[in-house]
């Protein structure tokens, strides 16, 4: 199966937050359930206040399924998720293609990402992708839980990662 790559709108939102649980779920073994409709409020909420300036990208299956998706403004890579069934398809990276294109068209020259410390599959992709740690580190909640996250950073004047092609 193939997919393509299109701007997404509020309409999208439940399925953006059904796949965002779901990926995290997923990933994340600290976490006890599978919460779309926590993740579906969260993504109304945020983009109602942010649809203005910022990007939201889907990847869809040809038989319609949202297997993807990215977020970004303000010059951060705000969220970039594959649904699992997906991974390792091409998926990832034809949205970071996209993500960063868009951070470019917004005015930015240089992106920012937080990523979790121990997620070190999403780290070896960022990095594949260019994406360099800048050093610095906070704590954060993810559903009750503080965890560690790093910052990676990108010059998009030097991001055309011919990986991502």
């Amino acid at each position: 199966m193939s997919f393509v790559i299109a701007r997404g709108g509020a309409a999208d939102l439940d399925a953006v937050g059904s796949l965002h649980a779901l990926s995290r779920l997923k990933t994340y073994n600290f976490l006890d359930g599978y919460r779309p409709e926590l993740y579906a409020a969260h993504w109304r909420a945020r983009f109602e206040s942010e649809h203005d300036n910022h990007r939201m990208h889907l990847a869809t299956s040809d038989s319609g399924m949202l297997v993807g998706f990215a977020y970004v403004g303000d010059g951060w890579l705000h969220a970039i998720h594959v649904h699992p069934d997906w991974i390792g398809r091409g998926v990832g990276m034809a949205l970071m293609r996209v993500a960063r294109r868009s951070l470019r068209e917004l005015g930015f020259e240089r992106a920012s990402l937080w990523v979790l410390a121990d997620n070190e599959r999403a780290c070896r992709f960022y990095e594949r992708d260019g994406w360099v740690q800048s050093g610095q580190s906070r704590l954060g909640e993810i559903e009750g839980v503080m965890t560690r996250q790093l910052e990676y950073v990108c010059d998009l004047r030097h991001s055309d990662n011919p990986l991502a092609v």
